[in-house]
Formats: C-alpha cells, structure tokens, sequence
C-alpha cells in the first residue's frame, strides 16, 4: 500500500480488506496543554507547532502508517503493529512503536516545545480494529479521555477493551437512574443510632442516605457514582432538609427527639453555597443548634485547605458540632487535637476489630485521654463486641455506634426507639447529651 497520495483516514479503512485491517493499530493523539503555546505564543506559532507535529508524524509513520490531522491539536493515525501473543497488550504497544514515538515527539527541534511537549494516546489494538469508520473514532477517543493519568504532566496512553467501556456504560446508565431517584424521591432517611456506653441509652443518631428502589444495587457503588459526578451534595442537602422537618415536627409537639449528625463531604465543602444552603434550612425550621451535627470525612484535606477551615468556623460560631470522621483510617491529623477546629472526632473501625490486648487497651486509653485533655468528644465507631463496651464503659467515650447495639434503620424504628426510651426511661431528657464520666 503506497501512502504518498495521503487519502483520508476513512477511505483508507474502507480500502483495507479485513486481513489487512487486522494487521493496523488505530490511535488518537493530542497534545497536553496545548492552549498553553497558542496564549503564550500566539496563535500564529501554534499553527506552526502543529504543522511541525504534522510533519514528524508523517516521517515517523513513512512506510508504515498514515496520519490525519482532524481538528485543533488531535491527530489520528493507524499504524503496523504486529500483535505478538506471548507479550502484554502494553507491550505490544509500547514495543510495537509507542515508546519510538514518544522519543521522536519529545526530542523536537522547536524553540519552546523542544522536550517540554506531551501526548495522551487512545489506542485500539489490531484485534480491536472492527466496525465502521465510526466506531473506531468512538473507541480511540474513549480510551484516551478515561486514561487515569490524563492530566499527568507526562505521556500517557490507554488502550481500548471492551470490559472498561462496557463498564463505563453501565456506570453511566447507573448515574442516569440515581438522577432519576433523586428526582422521584426515592432516597430516605436511616438513622444509626449513637448510645452512652455507661447508660446504654440512645443519645444521638447519625443521618445516613439509602436508596429505596437500589434492585440490589450496593450501597458504595451507588455512593461512589453519586460522589463521583458530585450529585451526592443534592442527595444529602434533600435528606437534611427532610431531617430537619421531622426535627421541627418533634421539638413543636414535645416529642422525643435527640441530637442528629450529618456526614459533610468533599464535594459539600467545594460547593461555593454549601453554608449558605444549610443555614437557610436551619433558620427556616428554627432547628437549635445543639441539634445539629456535622461529620467531616476524613479524606477531606482539613488541614490544607482555608476553605475547609472557614466552613468549620461557620459552623462552631452559629453553636454547632463539628465532627473528624473516620478518626485514624487514614492521614487524620493530630493536629486538630492541639490547635481546635473539631469539637468530636470518631474513632474508626479499625480500633475495634479483633481481639481487645492489652496494647489495643492501652491505645485506646491515651487517644482518649488526649481528646479529653483538649476538649474533644470521643465517639467509638463500628463497635461489634462485648469487651470492647465493657471497656469503652470505663472511659469518656461519649457514645458508641456500632452494630453491638444497632444498625442503621429507617426514621420511623429509630423515632420508635426514642419513645419506648422516653416512656421507660424518663430520667433521660430527649435531646440532652449525658455528661462525661472521669476516667478512672
């Protein structure tokens, strides 16, 4: 096949039989941060720079491939590459004529983009190369923007498969249910209760988000599709109004109500109305303050972000607690303990799981010595067994949560909990927490 009459890259998959097709790689190139050489440069130079990109692809692809340059800083081209079977799919492609391009592109002789150029690469494989002309622009394209390492200041390539795209699409089918059930209300309030350890009654409960119609569908994989595409902000934000409602309702009729908390998310914390959005809630409803509970996860960056710490700020002045989530999980910070900004943090699972030595004990005895020496709650997450209460009962850990005493469960069980408690047990205020014990 002679390349020199240069036909489109559409005319030239039409022409190849189906063997030949077989024989060719099929890969969408652009170029990082190019707008960075059209505003710094001009545009003038940018044209430049591409019709340099131009000519290297066609040096590099001479006798063996044909390139097409199809719209701003993107090039498509297919290239020979043989598929050998006892190698990798990346080492086909890296071996095969990647890690060659790479260089050639990298070592231009451009004044500005000399070593300091970089490419993302959609690659279909020769066994891929099927379909209409069509498909493989939809494939290429797929797999370069869904590469993890996209926006790395460095090359990166994806190689196209079937699993990752269908799985894509069922995560986008998935998204545009979850759309739906927010919109049909289809997301409802469990509450898992908080108990005092030394009392064994229910002081406060934690505002968790299930999915009615889920067909089975698992909690984190929905979770983690509405925190990806950010929806989970409108999710939890219908939820707290919803809370606050059935808080208002109690506290007007003299019902028992307790205190209620509510997880905080990255995606809330970047959300530019997010205190404004809650504090209208709170003073619509007149909720008081002690009512309300905010749980900050630990995989927020607390201690680096201003905006983080003006929302905590916020928070604590208008007579709210402040809650670190997932104490110990991850890279918590000590920090907080010293400096202030957190009223609780809760420990995590982690302390409570296998068997309580006595170097577990002791752990656990001077973290909550430390939160007590700076005025910060403890509360033990997760707990499942026996010992651990006995233990946790003579401490100040201010409350437990775990399923040793119960799950999450819907609204209306947790609110028959507070009445069975208020009716049997009138020595405990709705709504007061207890006071901390001394530790021995």
């Amino acid at each position: 096949m002679s390349y020199s009459a240069q036909p489109s890259l559409s005319d030239f998959y039409q022409t190849l039989s189906l063997q030949e097709r077989h024989s060719y790689a099929f890969v969408e190139m652009n170029i990082k941060y190019f707008s960075y050489y059209n505003a710094r440069f001009g545009h003038d130079y940018g044209d430049e720079l591409l019709h340099l990109i131009q000519h290297i692809l066609e040096t590099f692809l001479k006798n063996r491939g044909i390139v097409q340059h199809v719209y701003g800083d993107t090039f498509h081209f297919f290239i020979v590459c043989s598929e050998d079977p006892s190698r990798s799919d990346d080492e086909n492609v890296l071996q095969g004529f990647l890690s060659e391009l790479v260089d050639y592109l990298f070592d231009n002789h451009d004044r500005h983009a000399h070593q300091n150029i970089f490419m993302s690469f959609g690659i279909l494989l020769p066994h891929s190369v099927y379909g209409s002309y069509d498909d493989l622009l939809m494939k290429v394209r797929f797999a370069r923007k869904n590469c993890p390492q996209l926006k790395h200041r460095t090359y990166s390539y994806e190689i196209f498969s079937d699993d990752n795209y269908f799985n894509y699409l069922a995560q986008q089918d998935l998204a545009k249910q979850l759309t739906n059930a927010r919109k049909n209300n289809e997301f409802e309030i469990f509450v898992q209760p908080k108990v005092d350890p030394r009392t064994e009654k229910i002081v406060a409960g934690e505002v968790l988000m299930r999915w009615n119609h889920s067909n089975g569908i698992p909690l984190n994989k929905y979770i983690s599709v509405l925190q990806k595409y950010t929806e989970i902000y409108l999710v939890d934000f219908a939820l707290f109004q919803k809370a606050c409602a059935y808080l208002k309702e109690g506290l007007t009729r003299n019902e028992p109500r307790v205190p209620l908390s509510f997880n905080v998310s990255e995606v809330a914390v970047c959300d530019q109305n997010f205190c404004s959005d809650y504090f209208s809630v709170i003073s619509e409803f007149g909720i008081p303050p002690e009512y309300l509970e905010f749980e900050f996860l630990e995989d927020i960056k607390l201690q680096q972000d201003a905006n983080v710490r003006n929302v905590l700020k916020q928070f604590q002045e208008k007579g709210m607690t402040c809650s670190l989530d997932d104490f110990g999980a991850g890279n918590s910070s000590f920090a907080f303990l010293l400096q202030g900004g957190i009223d609780c943090i809760k420990l995590d699972r982690i302390f409570f799981q296998g068997e309580l030595t006595e170097s577990r004990k002791q752990v656990l005895y001077h973290l909550l010595k430390i939160a007590d020496a700076t005025n910060v709650k403890v509360v033990a997450e997760g707990v499942e067994d026996r010992t651990y209460i006995d233990f946790l009962k003579q401490t100040n850990c201010f409350a437990v949560q775990g399923f040793y005493y119960y799950p999450p469960m819907p609204l209306s069980e947790f609110q028959t909990l507070l009445n069975y408690q208020s009716k049997h047990a009138p020595e405990l205020i709705p709504g007061t927490l207890l006071p901390h014990s001394d530790t021995p």
